[in-house]
């Protein structure tokens, strides 16, 4: 795959896939060389650079003043691809519901999935597809904070607590798990704009005050098992 494979506005967009893609293939060589904690290491940036991707991405529907500071900081880009990763998911449930395939726009699913017409059925099949995606994992992940400590762990001999693991002991499921996430995003990209759109009202969700309250309570009380699981 190269960054052909996505059709880019701008130069920056497509340095970012470009990037990616060179990370992600460094990360599988070392895959191959069992050279797990390091491979993982360079996943998590890959997956960091399109999550700015998607972040610049954003803009064509928003503008966002803060942009430029968000791009130089971890956890905006990691949230942003773990966004895509949920709209993915939401996407296969609705497609579930309704019987295939969607001729409706980003908005116009969003409205739907939050409607009261499709709740009960809708809101089944989402746990379902959260419950068997292995992938939702990464997004509860970027919730807690969990992706920086991850990175910490695959490259430094210090001990973290929180986590309560050895150093280094990233293993190959969750290097796999990593790389084909980094994957289906690039997936989701060169299919176009639903996915990013999608994610972008995924965002908007968990930015609410009333949920980041939840998220903040959940934090304080169970971040520290959920983060060990």
């Amino acid at each position: 795959m190269d960054e052909k494979f996505i059709d880019v506005k701008d130069e920056e967009r497509a340095q970012a896939v470009k990037n990616a893609l060179r990370l992600l293939d460094d990360a599988a060589y070392l895959a191959d060389a069992e050279r797990y904690p390091s491979a993982y290491y360079l996943a998590v940036v890959a997956a960091e650079e399109l999550g700015k991707y998607v972040m610049i991405a954003w803009t064509d529907f928003e503008p966002d003043p803060a942009l430029n500071n968000k791009k130089l900081k971890h956890p905006p880009k990691q949230s942003a691809f773990s966004a895509m990763l949920m709209a993915d998911t939401l996407l296969n449930a609705f497609r579930k519901v309704v019987g295939g395939k969607v001729e409706m726009n980003a908005i116009d699913i969003l409205e739907t999935i939050t409607s009261s017409a499709l709740e009960k059925d809708l809101g089944r099949t989402v746990l379902k597809e959260i419950e068997t995606d292995d992938h939702t994992a990464l997004f509860a992940q970027s919730i807690y904070s969990g992706w920086q400590k991850m990175k910490h762990l695959a490259l430094y001999s210090d001990v973290d607590p929180v986590l309560d693991r050895p150093p280094l002991s990233v293993t190959e499921r969750e290097l796999r798990l990593m790389i084909d996430a980094v994957e289906r995003v690039l997936e989701m990209l060169h299919q176009g704009n639903m996915h990013v759109e999608l994610a972008l009202g995924v965002r908007k969700h968990y930015e609410r005050p009333e949920v980041q309250a939840e998220i903040k309570e959940l934090r304080n009380k169970d971040g520290i098992s959920k983060a060990r699981k």
